[in-house]
């Protein structure tokens, strides 16, 4: 798929809302972004690869291949590439007015979840108008970003009904996601999906974003991330193995590998071999 940017700005009219479109493009990235704000919503959708968002200057964000996250406006970000990135961006500029939606949205500087809501088909769908130029593909993308955003509002909207969760559900649940992301540790790599941990609790993949984001401050990828690196770092200490060979293990590209466990332990994955691996006699 090749880059492209929609050459003009898109007016929208979603749930009571005036929206302007001022910004949708698909690009392949080439180099970190520094840190940066807007006066406008943006959302990102990664196509391939691992980028870092940094999120007012402290809070770290990991998104892979068909994560998605929504951005406040003036939200403070930089984005850091983990290894060969591709995603779409969208700008979106909200009304002044407070609507119900809007005042909603403006509660958490950032949404961010996997692909649940299957935004991928619609910003492929509209890649393709865009490579075509067919008639009426105008009105083609505006119809399939006017879908696009209302299934993101209505994933970041609160719940009808909110529960509270008892002491006890709330110690249940600890321990299935424990039990669930030890598992792979233990090497069991099988279901091993946000959708078998949705399955696992009884609750939506929507959910469980929500759930790791209260009770560990991590979301599904980050929670993924941190149990690979907590494997490497026994192997790389208490095996023979090759960096190469323990990135393959943990499911990781060799480059993504080193890039991850450098900016978890500050050293690269050979110097902390060199520091903590017994020397064979």
């Amino acid at each position: 798929m090749r880059r492209f940017t929609y050459p003009k700005a898109m007016e929208l009219e979603i749930m009571d809302m005036h929206l302007t479109i001022n910004n949708l493009n698909y690009r392949v990235h080439k180099q970190n972004t520094e840190n940066h704000l807007h006066s406008y919503y943006e959302l990102h959708y990664i196509t391939s690869g691992h980028i870092e968002f940094k999120i007012d200057f402290h809070e770290k964000l990991l998104l892979g291949a068909n994560d998605w996250i929504l951005l406040g406006d003036h939200v403070f970000h930089e984005e850091t590439l983990l290894d060969d990135c591709s995603g779409y961006c969208i700008g979106i500029e909200m009304p002044d007015t407070g609507s119900p939606v809007l005042c909603s949205l403006g509660k958490s500087r950032y949404y961010m979840s996997h692909d649940d809501q299957g935004l991928f088909g619609m910003l492929r769908a509209i890649s393709s108008e865009m490579e075509q130029t067919a008639p009426g593909y105008g009105d083609y993308c505006r119809g399939m970003l006017t879908l696009i955003l209302i299934r993101v509002f209505r994933y970041c909207l609160p719940d009808p009904v909110g529960t509270v969760m008892t002491k006890q559900e709330y110690y249940n649940t600890r321990n299935i996601v424990d039990d669930f992301f030890n598992r792979f540790y233990r090497g069991i790599r099988d279901h091993f999906s946000i959708e078998d941990l949705a399955e696992k609790l009884s609750v939506s993949p929507r959910q469980v974003n929500r759930i790791l984001n209260e009770q560990y401050g991590l979301s599904f990828g980050r929670m993924m991330l941190q149990t690979k690196l907590r494997l490497a770092e026994y192997l790389l200490c208490n095996t023979s193995k090759t960096v190469q060979t323990i990135s393959t293990e943990c499911e990781m590209t060799e480059a993504y590998f080193i890039r991850s466990f450098k900016e978890k332990f500050s050293m690269t994955p050979g110097q902390y071999i060199k520091l903590y691996r017994p020397v064979s006699k």
